[in-house]
This record gives C-alpha cells, structure tokens and sequence, in this order.
C-alpha cells in the first residue's frame, strides 16, 4: 500500500509586549510509504529577527528532532532534515537525520542524528528507547545522549 504526502505548516506571532519581536515559523514535509518503510523530508524556516515569538510557548509541534529545538527555533533558523523508519517483529524503528543553521551573534550550524526503537508491550504499555548525536560548533553544543521513555496510556 504505497502512499505519498505533503504537509505544510505556517504560524505568526504579533507580539504587543515591548521589546518582543513579531516571528513567524514556516515547515514544509514530503513523505512517502513505500510497503513498510515510511520516509520524510523536510525544511523548516524562522523569522530572521523574531525567529518564532511567542509561538513556541504553545508547544513543540512542528519540529520533528530530539535535541535541537532551540535552534531549529532560533532567530533566521533554516533547518533541513529527514526520517526513514519502519517496523520489525513489532519493534518501531526510526533513523532521523536534522542539520539547522541558525543566527546566535553569528550564524551557526548543528546537526543531529537519532535512531529510536520503540515496542509496545500492550495497547497501554509502550517503551521507546533513542540514542541522539548532536555535533555542534563548540563542545558545549555536541553531545551524545541516550534517554528511555516508558508511557502508559489509559
């Protein structure tokens, strides 16, 4: 069952408190389901002095990485990634690949790659596993980390 999408996303701020910058955040993904392997890519785009206001008070929904949020949301952040994933004996496999160039005093770049496996032991019971590397410009933006997420749902 071959399947083919698009999804697009556009959000502003118009920002009344003094000193806080309107923004606005654009995301544009095509996606593709190729039997059991479901692929995306995508580019997401901030505001070049706003970057996205105030938007990211209402949640993280349009940026797909584990560890790069603030950049992917930064002032002039233009941000490409892209997912391949797909199920084995139940287990959800995942693979993302993230690389956003941002401005902080200067412009920046950081890149990312998470894989994710995920099992659901039962319809309320699920635990996911991602391993995240993130190489930045400085030691203090590159890392590894490993994180355990265990989720029952009612």
């Amino acid at each position: 069952n071959d399947m083919f999408g698009i999804l697009g996303h556009y959000a502003a701020s118009d920002e009344d408190v003094t000193g806080v910058k309107d923004g606005n955040i654009f995301q544009i993904e095509l996606s593709a389901s190729l039997g059991p392997v479901n692929f995306a890519v995508g580019h997401i785009a901030t505001d070049k002095d706003g970057n996205v206001g105030s938007i990211s008070k209402f949640g993280d929904n349009i940026d797909p990485t584990e560890e790069i949020g603030d950049q992917v949301y930064g002032d002039d952040a233009k941000t490409n990634y892209g997912t391949i994933g797909t199920s084995i004996e139940g287990v959800d496999l995942s693979l993302l690949y993230a690389s956003a160039e941002y401005m902080d005093g200067t412009k920046k770049d950081i890149d990312e790659v998470s894989f994710t496996a995920g099992y659901a032991f039962s319809d309320e019971l699920g635990l996911s596993l991602t391993y995240s590397d993130v190489d930045g410009e400085t030691n203090s933006d590159s890392f590894d980390k490993v994180s355990a997420e265990l989720t029952y749902s009612f």
